[in-house]
């Protein structure tokens, strides 16, 4: 009776093993055919793509399943003023990058953080940028200084500029011009923008 029961649960243990393996198709891609990949399942599949390339924007090419997935492996995978977040594999927007492009006006990038800040924040001299003045001491918090108190553009108002001679950025909208005396001696460069518009 004792042997009957072990040869019993024997059999038993045999058929749940026998049920739970499933055979496989596959072990590696190179046991499928032409066109198909190995699954990591063991099951060969249909390729759809070969590579990121062919599948649409916002997509990549998982080579395992030989599927487009959604997401991105790389910011080749994302619409151009997008980037990949590889760690969620998402395409995002970046933060800025240039001031010039991903700014507005009157502000800086600062490309480490991804964000725009304005030019008069924080308190430096380039709080003076446009302001109102009527001597250089105004540009330059009282005191002789880089800025300098401009007239520009045939207006009769005067603004402060904010010195760029050792080629510091000026924020979107504003550029480095050159400040020459009327007999066009060179005195400063300083970052200037039509202020009168602003």
């Amino acid at each position: 009776m004792r042997a009957v029961a072990r040869v019993a649960a024997l059999a038993l243990l045999g058929l749940l093993l026998l049920t739970s393996c499933e055979a496989t198709e596959c072990e590696t891609s190179a046991n499928c055919e032409n066109g198909t990949v190995c699954t990591e399942s063991g099951r060969c599949v249909e390729v759809s793509c070969h590579s990121s390339v062919e599948c649409p924007i916002e997509t990549w090419c998982n080579s395992d399943s030989g599927a487009c997935e959604p997401g991105c492996l790389s910011s080749r995978d994302c619409l151009p003023t997008n980037i990949c977040d590889e760690e969620t594999r998402q395409c995002v927007l970046p933060g800025c990058r240039n001031t010039d492009l991903d700014c507005d006006l009157g502000q800086f990038c600062n490309a480490l953080s991804g964000q725009c800040y304005d030019a008069g924040r924080p308190a430096t001299q380039d709080t003076y940028y446009c302001k109102s003045c009527e001597s250089r001491a105004d540009c330059n918090g009282g005191v002789d200084g880089p800025n300098w108190c401009l007239r520009m553009g045939g207006s009769s108002q005067t603004y402060c500029g904010v010195d760029c001679s050792a080629g510091q950025q000026c924020p979107r909208g504003y550029s480095c011009g050159r400040v020459r005396t009327v007999g066009d001696v060179t005195v400063a460069y300083q970052c200037v923008a039509p202020c009168w518009e602003y």
